[in-house]
């Protein structure tokens, strides 16, 4: 895929930058992402007004705490060496400037969460939303938007950061540790799923399974601070809006590409069924099998906060 063309928003029907279209969600590079308290907070009855058009939009660079996180985000990702302390500092203090956001930070607009009727396969409707800030080659940055009740399936970010804040409502986040390998060399090839920490695999019937320490699920809302992974902690996660619709900021570093940074989509297997799969051998929770990546359904809504695409 050519970045450097930037072709849309979100792959397979889904418009360009905010253009309101619909089609199926596909994280790539050329406008695409995808990203991540054991207790509910906030209000998810409040919701801030949109800003007038372009009221924000015109300010100078920098003037905005979205901007500050921007600007923060791709210095921190761009400049700074993986593993160093200085990483580790300077994602802590990103991650602490992300907490301070609200719904008036990125002109939230009320619309987006209005309906909050159960999301069902027989409604007319797209269940998942997405609004594009930004996006180059260090960052990906956008809004989610979950109708009421639907589930993000289960994903992994190769080689990925990842900041998620939740703006409005409740979600619960299921994550997933991929376990290492207990020598190397047992890795799939190339496959980025498993290269990404060195997964413990096995060959099945079905295929190959991957192992994983099954995180405790995670209630979040407005008043939680953000959820961080990396490509070595809780790297796989499903995401389901409780209780109406949610709508989370997501920071993805890098984006999704077609090389290095390809998602994949797994389901959690059942004891039961691993344990036949593996003629006894296994049966215990975190062991996934991958399925067919297929796009997520989902249409796309227009960021009238501050400039932000111009960072970086």
């Amino acid at each position: 895929m050519d970045y450097g063309g930037r072709r849309s928003a979100v792959e397979c029907g889904q418009r360009a930058a905010g253009a309101g279209g619909s089609g199926g969600w596909r994280w790539t590079r050329d406008g695409g992402c995808m990203s991540t308290a054991s207790a509910r907070g906030g209000d998810s009855d409040v919701v801030a007004s949109p800003a007038p058009p372009g009221s924000l939009a015109m300010a100078a660079p920098g003037q905005f705490l979205i901007q500050r996180v921007v600007r923060m985000a791709v210095d921190v990702f761009r400049s700074t060496p993986q593993g160093t302390a200085a990483f580790r500092e300077g994602l802590s203090q990103l991650t602490q400037l992300v907490h301070q956001l609200t719904p008036q930070d990125v002109a939230f607009d009320p619309n987006w969460v209005r309906d909050r009727r159960p999301f069902t396969q027989d409604r007319n409707i797209m269940p998942m939303t997405y609004v594009r800030l930004c996006e180059n080659e260090y960052i990906s940055i956008g809004i989610f938007i979950l109708k009421n009740g639907f589930t993000l399936p289960m994903h992994d970010h190769p080689n990925m950061h990842g900041v998620l804040k939740v703006l409005h409502g409740q979600l619960q986040m299921q994550s997933f540790t991929p376990r290492r390998a207990p020598q190397s060399g047992i890795l799939n090839g190339g496959d980025s799923a498993a290269a990404t920490a060195q997964w413990d695999v096995r060959q099945t019937r079905l295929g190959t399974i991957y192992h994983t320490a099954k995180e405790l699920p995670r209630f979040m809302g407005p008043a939680d601070g953000p959820a961080l992974l990396t490509p070595e902690m809780g790297n796989i996660h499903q995401i389901c809006a409780v209780d109406g619709p949610v709508a989370f900021l997501d920071i993805l570093a890098p984006p999704y590409d077609e090389h290095e940074h390809i998602y994949h989509t797994f389901r959690e297997l059942d004891p039961v069924r691993l344990h036949q799969l593996t003629n006894g051998e296994l049966s215990s929770e975190g062991w996934l099998i991958r399925v067919r990546d297929n796009p997520f359904p989902s249409d796309s809504a227009k960021y009238r906060g501050p400039r932000v695409d111009d960072i970086g």
